[in-house]
């Protein structure tokens, strides 16, 4: 199984969180197409939530989501950047948005926001993101799995990740690892809405500055028909940021070595020893 995108909340701009007000509800797949969120209907997890156009937040693996709003009008909104495939339809409310009038520490419950998934209808996309590798360090890339049908779908994932990097480990790991080929293969099963895998790679002391560091990967759909193949495969390039510093390494071992004893040191601390 893959795991989920954390949910975030986040804002752009200051905002006094003591003076918040709580917004929660859940995105849910709308079978019956009422319009109302019955039992036995299943959440959408990781779709994007906005409140006012600046502050933002994912739906947990249940498809709930939970925004942290100063007092005033806010106009709350899912599917903000129109990328919802052809075949979801918002039933309720159908233009996808709710106006919430927000006091002091009030907490609204229930904004939920309804949507039909075609069932007859399967498609996955890839799509990835990661730091810039920098000499002598470890680096991380995050692989996500989007599935847009209504229904878990069984997929394998391949990445190709660039031979100047060495792959260290994966959560969830691989399948199977041909190091030969740089190839790591996942077989699993992605939910609805988006899952990932996050790959981490050392890049050797040896790369220079401005060396292009390339990735390829893809996702192929088992046992149905994909709607659309055009997102099952993308490629991913970086750049190598500075030069092997053996000074700059030892000084985040060190901090890394300290950060470790102070927790270790918070821990003996709580168990009384």
């Amino acid at each position: 199984m893959m795991h989920h995108v954390g949910s975030t909340c986040y804002a752009v701009g200051d905002i006094d969180m003591s003076a918040t007000s709580t917004v929660s509800g859940t995105v849910y797949s709308d079978a019956n197409q009422n319009g109302l969120f019955d039992s036995g209907e299943i959440g959408i997890p990781n779709s994007l939530v906005t409140a006012s156009d600046t502050i933002h937040t994912f739906t947990d693996p249940t498809g709930q989501y939970l925004l942290h709003l100063p007092p005033g009008t806010h106009t709350v909104r899912r599917d903000y950047y129109n990328t919802d495939p052809a075949w979801w339809a918002a039933t309720n409310p159908v233009d996808d948005s709710i106006v919430v009038d927000v006091a002091d520490t009030t907490a609204y419950a229930g904004i939920n926001f309804g949507v039909y998934v075609d069932g007859g209808v399967h498609d996955v996309g890839i799509q990835a993101f990661g730091d810039n590798p920098a000499p002598g360090f470890e680096s991380t890339t995050t692989y996500i799995v989007s599935n847009t049908g209504n229904g878990a779908e069984n997929v394998t994932l391949t990445i190709n990740h660039d031979p100047n990097l060495e792959f260290v480990s994966s959560n969830p790991a691989p399948t199977s690892i041909n190091i030969a080929e740089h190839q790591l293969t996942y077989n699993a099963t992605a939910p609805p809405g988006y899952s990932a895998v996050y790959a981490i790679y050392q890049t050797p002391t040896t790369l220079t500055l401005g060396t292009a560091v390339t990735d390829s990967f893809d996702v192929v759909l088992n046992g149905e028909t994909d709607a659309d193949l055009s997102n099952n495969y993308g490629t991913m390039q970086t750049t190598v940021v500075g030069s092997f510093d053996p000074n700059d390494k030892q000084a985040k071992e060190v901090k890394q070595a300290i950060k470790e004893g102070q927790m270790q040191q918070l821990q003996q601390k709580k168990s009384g020893r």
